[in-house]
């Protein structure tokens, strides 16, 4: 077609170099092409064998919506095999919408986080999508303020809820890292804050062993560069470690 498409790969490694060799490839995945411009922002493999994908299209509205895309084994989206094609806007109605991430979840659905503008230029909040199986809507809530707050990544933690990690935006410390944990419906339990008075911005999260998390990002608060930052807190976002990495 005449305009960008999402594309999905698969590859084999050959098991002695980095060279690889393509199985099959998906170079249109938003079949039958529809005019519009449509971007991927993650995959992974699911525990059945097939993918899912994450991403947006822009719309006939003039705004994007979040796309949601599962394929079965051989990259098909056939619903006899499992497979689904999606589209989704958050609870506000349509507004530029951007799915960032997305994770299966322990109930073989899937939990997608990512942002939507709320007014003018910049402007943001984000947003968490869960969904069945099937790509069917359980919930879809919203976080944040008229800022442009932003968000990187979502997981299911042990206990059956969620936690994200991304970036939340004040006039006095511009962005923080911002972690907000949710319970199993997508209520907040709690959300914090962490940084200095520059930028400070959280990209990816995972659950420790002792219930705790540890967060991944960059800083400028800490130094007169763009830094490494690696920050350990407990189950209840309390700081445990607070360390960052420079170049020698």
């Amino acid at each position: 077609g005449d305009d960008n498409d999402i594309v999905l790969w698969k590859f084999n490694y050959n098991g002695t170099s980095p060279s690889y060799s393509v199985i099959w490839s998906e170079d249109s995945l938003d079949t039958p092409d529809n005019g519009t411009n449509d971007y991927g922002k993650y995959a992974h493999q699911t525990n059945d064998g097939g993918y899912i994908i994450v991403g947006s299209s822009f719309s006939t509205t003039n705004a994007s919506e979040t796309r949601l895309i599962k394929l079965d084994s051989s990259g098909d989206t056939l619903a006899t095999n499992g497979g689904f094609y999606k589209t989704f806007n958050n609870s506000s109605g349509y507004l530029d919408d951007e799915g960032i991430f997305v994770q299966q979840t322990s109930d073989n659905g899937y939990i997608v986080v990512g942002n939507y503008a709320t007014g003018g230029w910049g402007q943001k909040n984000i947003f968490v999508l869960k969904t069945d199986y099937q790509g069917t809507q359980i919930f879809l809530n919203t976080y944040g303020g008229n800022s442009p707050d932003g968000a990187s990544t979502v997981r299911q933690t042990l206990e059956g809820g969620f936690v994200i990690v991304g970036n939340f935006y004040s006039q006095s410390t511009m962005d923080d890292i911002w972690v907000v944990k949710l319970t199993h419906d997508g209520s907040t339990e709690w959300n914090k804050t962490y940084g200095g008075e520059n930028g400070d911005f959280g990209k990816s999260i995972s659950q420790t062993e002792d219930g705790g998390f540890i967060i991944t990002g960059n800083t400028y608060s800490y130094g007169n560069q763009s830094e490494v930052l690696l920050l350990k807190v407990n189950s209840n976002g309390d700081i445990v470690t607070f360390e960052e990495t420079t170049s020698e």
